[in-house]
């Protein structure tokens, strides 16, 4: 298995755990960083940085930015 079907196979299994469990994250944890290895939930992180670091030392890991950010424009006058 190449590198990029590992990493495709891992995001598979994690996105629809992360879906499952998506409204009670935006709930308590809403604009920081879940960190899912193989479908569970290793911890929720402040910044994609500090997620990126605790899944650097485990096989296979994905990261989902939790909550939803309002659209923001400004009209000109």
């Amino acid at each position: 298995m190449s590198d990029v079907d590992r990493v495709l196979a891992d995001y598979g299994r994690s996105f629809p755990a992360f879906e499952q469990q998506e409204q009670l994250l935006e709930q308590e944890h809403p604009g920081k960083f879940a960190l899912f290895c193989g479908g569970e939930l290793v911890g929720v992180y402040e910044t994609p940085e500090e997620a990126d670091a605790e899944g650097a030392a485990r096989s296979g890991f994905a990261v989902f930015k939790i909550g939803r950010r309002p659209l923001r424009y400004a009209m000109p006058a």
